[in-house]
């Protein structure tokens, strides 16, 4: 196996264990992410239960907050006065508070042994005495005992309304008496509190239910979406706001509410489906990076191979090139010089051929070096060239070489083309090159054909020719650097691949383009574009 074979194999080895590799990590990485996914489920259904407790704990603590603040010490009543430490505590808590939880707030005061009924205003915070609610007859009741000796706090069996007393040297003085906002409650604090504690990826893990405690029939609120059935978790909240002081007299709090909820598996089960998706389809691309990136490299590293091969077959070519030139001119030379010929006519025959072989050292030189120069930048002047006069200075440039082919040489130029700017020297290169390739690997065909006109914003110009043409396989590669076509290199005909790559190089520069159409064995046309001034 040669050496060239056994780094292909290798590097289609290379390439198919990566692959291998990066199936195997995608398979693996699939299988994580299904572990993960998979404790990342149990681990929302386990904090299900502290959500839900979390919701209680957050309506428990605004309430006790409220009430702590809406009810005033017994020493700021006696400092103030009611009606100013009543507002004073109003102000403090409307000033922080902007949640609308409660729909009356009422303080009792006793007077002379009977119960004189205040309503807080719920804008400005002043007391105004007015008569009893109807409804509230039971709580009055229940008050009203208290005026006479301890007696039990009222309990309303919904757990809307409750009352808070304010001790003064142990006794109950007066009572500040709270109704919660049914439906604040049920459309704004309750959904709020579903979106902030029950919501994942903007979807609700569950439904909710609040019922009254002692009257279970009475629902207070229910999810959008309703209460589906299942296994539930239920927590109490709502103690009636009740203060540490109330706690001390009427020992633990009774919790008047419960929260049911119900977990949904199925959003629990899309939140993680699509986690795992998403974290797979994450790690595919990593891994598709990954093998692309490989075989970019082996790319890249053939590429880099194949130049470097076609250098050193430049080196060769170029060396080949100027021993046989070198070996002529040495020869013609020394016979000179050493009076070998005499004769006027074959001293000048010599001195013809050392001239000939002179000129195609110092056209290969410069080949070399406009190649090297049509990569740097400002390398090429800029000034108003005629393409007309370009194309009749490489047509006289290459006359001999078409002569010697046998090559007929048909030129249609229009008359009327405009400028276009760019450098003389290296057009005339360009188009020197392109009508020597003709001469030399078309001249079986004995023609060749300029043709030069005008398009919209562009001239462009044809060399023709009717020879053997080029292969579709080896077409795309036809303007690359060191590239020679295998029928040139297998009659040996005189050349460095680099013409082409040139002329490709000369003709971008000046903003144009080059391109190759061939149908062997009908010969080839290139065809340059190079816009106008």
């Amino acid at each position: 196996m040669s050496r060239a074979a056994a780094k292909n194999v290798s590097e289609w080895s290379f390439i198919a264990v990566l692959a291998v590799l990066c199936g195997i990590l995608t398979v693996m990485q699939y299988r994580w992410t299904g572990d993960l996914a998979r404790a990342e489920g149990e681990r929302l259904g386990a904090d299900f239960g502290d959500r839900v407790q979390a919701i209680a704990n957050e309506f428990d603590a605004q309430l006790d907050d409220a009430c702590a603040t809406l009810v005033p010490s017994s020493r700021d009543l006696s400092d103030l006065g009611v009606e100013k430490a009543h507002l004073a505590c109003w102000k403090q808590w409307s000033d922080t508070k902007s949640l609308p939880m409660f729909t009356r707030v009422a303080v009792v005061l006793v007077q002379k042994g009977r119960l004189d009924y205040h309503e807080q205003n719920l804008i400005d915070g002043s007391l105004k005495a007015v008569a009893w609610p109807a409804d509230w007859k039971p709580l009055r009741t229940i008050l009203e005992g208290k005026v006479f000796g301890p007696n039990e706090p009222f309990v309303d069996p919904w757990g809307l309304v409750f009352e808070v007393p304010v001790f003064s040297k142990g006794r109950e003085t007066e009572w500040v008496i709270f109704e919660l906002d049914e439906n604040y409650l049920q459309n704004s604090f309750w959904p709020a509190m579903e979106q902030k504690h029950l919501s994942l990826k903007q979807q609700p893990m569950g439904a909710i239910r609040v019922k009254a405690a002692r009257e279970p029939s009475k629902v207070l609120h229910t999810s959008l979406g309703g209460f589906p059935g299942g296994k539930s978790i239920t927590v109490e909240l709502n103690s009636l706001g009740r203060s540490e002081r109330g706690q001390a007299n009427f020992g633990p709090r009774v919790a008047m509410w419960r929260l049911e909820a119900v977990r949904t598996p199925a959003i629990l089960e899309n939140i993680v489906n699509a986690s795992r998706q998403r974290n797979l389809g994450i790690a595919v691309v990593i891994n598709v990076l990954i093998l692309a990136a490989g075989v970019l490299l082996v790319y890249h590293t053939r590429k880099s191979r194949q130049l470097a091969q076609r250098q050193m077959q430049f080196v060769a070519t170029v060396s080949h090139e100027l021993r046989t030139p070198l070996t002529v001119i040495k020869g013609a030379a020394h016979n000179l010089q050493r009076g070998v010929v005499s004769d006027p006519e074959r001293v000048s025959r010599y001195l013809g051929v050392i001239t000939q072989n002179t000129d195609h050292l110092a056209d290969m030189v410069e080949q070399v070096l406009a190649q090297a120069g049509a990569h740097r930048a400002g390398a090429l002047k800029q000034a108003p060239v005629n393409i007309g006069e370009v194309l009749q200075a490489a047509l006289q440039a290459c006359e001999a070489e078409t002569q010697a082919a046998g090559c007929v040489v048909e030129s249609h130029i229009a008359t009327d083309l405009p400028t276009i700017t760019g450098d003389t020297a290296a057009l005339r290169r360009v188009f020197q090159n392109l009508i020597s390739n003709a001469s030399k690997h078309a001249a079986a065909g004995q023609w060749i054909g300029i043709e030069a006109e005008k398009r919209h914003g562009s001239i462009e110009i044809k060399i023709r020719d009717k020879g053997p043409g080029i292969p579709a396989a080896e077409q795309r590669r036809i303007f690359e650097p060191f590239v020679r076509g295998k029928a040139a290199e297998e009659a040996q005909t005189r050349g460095s691949g680099l013409g082409l790559s040139l002329v490709k190089d000369l003709v971008e520069a000046h903003g144009g383009s080059v391109t190759l159409h061939s149908e062997p064995p009908d010969g080839c046309t290139f065809t340059v574009n190079l816009p106008t001034a």
